[in-house]
């Protein structure tokens, strides 16, 4: 958490991107680093999720689908991210 999502929090919270919510609701306050970090698990987890389930529904015995997913290295480090 403090090499990966730390770092990218801090850029966020510079850019002023933590005082809103996803659906552009102004907030008070910056939202805390552990709503960031809840938040950075769900979207890692449902993008992992979405892209086995494709996988899985194109495989065939004779068909094995590439995929290519472009997504910030911050979701891939450590192999323990998407």
């Amino acid at each position: 958490v403090r090499y990966v999502v730390e770092p990218s929090y801090e850029i966020h919270r510079k850019l002023g991107i933590l005082r809103n919510t996803v659906t552009g609701i102004p907030l008070d306050s910056d939202i805390p680093l552990s709503t960031f970090y809840a938040g950075r698990i769900l979207v890692d987890e449902a993008m992992a999720s979405r892209a086995a389930s494709w996988y899985k529904s194109q495989k065939t015995p004779t068909n094995k689908p590439i995929f290519i997913g472009l997504i910030g290295s911050d979701h891939v480090k450590f192999s323990c991210g998407v």
